[in-house]
């Protein structure tokens, strides 16, 4: 059995404030980040996605999602 390949996808979003409302680092931070079980991505995205890399390559390859990363400025905020 040959080595399994790995393909990343990195998306970045740039976050503006909107009014006079005030967004705080910490604040963001700490709605990213308060359950370290869960992430602020649906199973639904995360499965749309790996439907949409599988129908760009070969039938006989199967995708596993290892794992992810949420940053905020840089900074990890949780793996998952």
């Amino acid at each position: 059995m040959s080595k399994p390949h790995e393909i990343e996808i990195s998306l970045k979003y740039l976050v503006s404030i909107e009014g006079d409302e005030n967004a705080s680092e910490q604040d963001l931070a700490f709605r990213l980040g308060y359950d370290e079980a869960e992430i602020p991505v649906s199973d639904d995205v995360l499965v749309r996605l790996r439907d949409e890399l599988s129908t760009v390559l070969p039938g006989h390859l199967r995708l596993d999602r290892v794992g992810g990363e949420l940053s905020l400025n840089g900074a990890r905020v949780k793996s998952f």
